[in-house]
């Protein structure tokens, strides 16, 4: 600010106080409720050997094998390809394990219909970071019928599905861990 400025008062860079806060936010993260899942900083450079950096960053996390084997099902693993603008809310392998085996089954016996339709559901075209979303805020999913976002008091939800706080940051595109495998609305 101007050295006439009144705002300039407020300004905590380049003194003390700046210091003691960067210091801080690393021992607060274990301690709040939310965490953002995608930094805005977070590093958007494409290489050869990253082609699909949010299908490889779920097989590095390890709990979406069952997501990933859905999404190779049903042939949609290949849109992940050096496609930054997409965000997957990923639900876990126990999110699909909560599912009856009889409709897993079902799943993949139909992957070009009611699986394709259910994973498209997961998938926004865009990267739509934690801190992107707002209450109330309707995006339209790459099925075509739009998810709703529920922001309360640090908790995250996209349709009836918790955004848990599991920090998973892909060299392009955006990942939001889910805790449910949301379902379209019926047409």
């Amino acid at each position: 600010y101007h050295g006439c400025e009144q705002m300039r008062y407020y300004s905590v860079l380049g003194k003390d106080a700046y210091q003691s806060l960067s210091e801080l936010r690393p021992q607060m993260q274990g301690r709040i409720n939310y965490l953002p899942l995608i930094s805005n900083s977070a590093t958007q450079s494409v290489t050869q050997s990253n082609n699909s950096a949010i299908l490889d960053a779920l097989r590095a996390n390890g709990n979406y094998n069952i997501l990933i084997e859905m999404l190779t099902i049903a042939n949609l693993s290949s849109m992940f390809d050096n496609n930054e603008n997409l965000t997957l809310f990923a639900p876990t392998d126990a999110a699909f394990e909560s599912l009856p085996q009889a409709a897993l089954d079902q799943l993949k016996q139909n992957p070009q219909t009611q699986l394709r339709q259910i994973l498209l559901f997961h998938i926004l075209q865009g990267r739509f970071t934690a801190d992107m979303l707002q209450n109330g805020m309707k995006i339209q999913t790459l099925q075509g019928n739009a998810v709703k976002f529920d922001i309360r008091n640090g908790y995250f939800k996209v349709q009836d599905s918790n955004i848990t706080p599991v920090q998973i940051q892909p060299a392009i595109g955006a990942i939001h861990s889910i805790d449910k495998v949301m379902l379209p609305p019926a047409s």
